[in-house]
């Protein structure tokens, strides 16, 4: 993947402030301790009213510094956590759509754009994959919660499951709407959740009006189950048509 993921992005935004964060703490340290030093040495060992103001001062600073450091630690397992997580998600889901092959075209963070009523930012797709079998809108999860359970000897959805494909259905959906309205082309859209990280959990796959969630190994083979239905001529006007979208909404950032 040449260009980063906005989520990727994100985290390389948290973790330059907290880097530059962390050096002005230590640049004040160091010029404090130097000033200090300077102090003591200039009044020739002797205690003055300059040495114990910087003496205070740097234990001052000593504990600001300390707490500080502290903050920053929580805020950067946090970023590792969240942003970081997600992103290898995201990376993880590329590099296993990108054995597909070159007759399938994959966009990665596809920006929506603007909702224009309400000003607010519509999200973004994780991954779009169109080739000869159709057109696939895949969300990453890094999730590890139960996803399917049985009750009563019948395989159910949890509730977390439920929105993350409600969530792919309404971005397939926008994807569907898009091509019908731009391109003139009616194809359904299929929309897929893949959570790579599942040692622990594995997921059989569960599919409900036409939207799946699966395990990352499963992604390869439930692409390339589906008959053929674009031409190549198809596959590169859509291709074309969505990477406009992406461009023109990621220079409107």
């Amino acid at each position: 993947m040449n260009n980063l993921l906005s989520t990727e992005q994100k985290y390389n935004k948290k973790y330059m402030h907290h880097a530059i964060f962390a050096y002005i703490l230590l640049l004040g340290l160091i010029i404090i301790t130097i000033k200090v030093v300077w102090t003591i040495f200039t009044s020739r060992q002797t205690i003055n009213s300059d040495s114990v103001i910087w003496f205070i001062i740097f234990f001052v600073y000593l504990g600001f510094f300390y707490i500080s450091v502290y903050i920053l630690g929580i805020g950067v397992r946090k970023n590792d956590d969240s942003y970081g997580i997600g992103y290898l998600t995201e990376e993880l889901v590329g590099t296993k759509l990108a054995a597909l092959g070159n007759e399938y075209l994959i966009i990665h963070d596809l920006q929506k754009g603007i909702d224009i009523k309400t000003g607010n930012k519509k999200g973004n797709i994780d991954h779009v994959v169109i080739g000869p079998t159709g057109v696939f809108v895949i969300d990453s999860k890094s999730n590890k919660n139960q996803m399917i359970y049985y009750k009563n000897n019948v395989r159910k959805l949890s509730e977390l499951a439920e929105k993350f494909m409600n969530q792919v259905a309404g971005n397939a959906l926008w994807v569907h709407e898009e091509i019908k309205k731009k391109l003139g082309i009616d194809l359904f859209v299929y929309g897929m959740v893949v959570r790579p990280f599942n040692e622990s959990r594995k997921i059989e796959t569960y599919c409900k009006n036409r939207v799946c969630i699966m395990d990352g190994d499963s992604v390869y083979e439930h692409i390339k189950q589906f008959e053929g239905r674009l031409s190549g001529e198809e596959i590169d006007k859509i291709n074309y048509f969505l990477c406009e979208i992406k461009r023109k909404n990621k220079s409107n950032k």
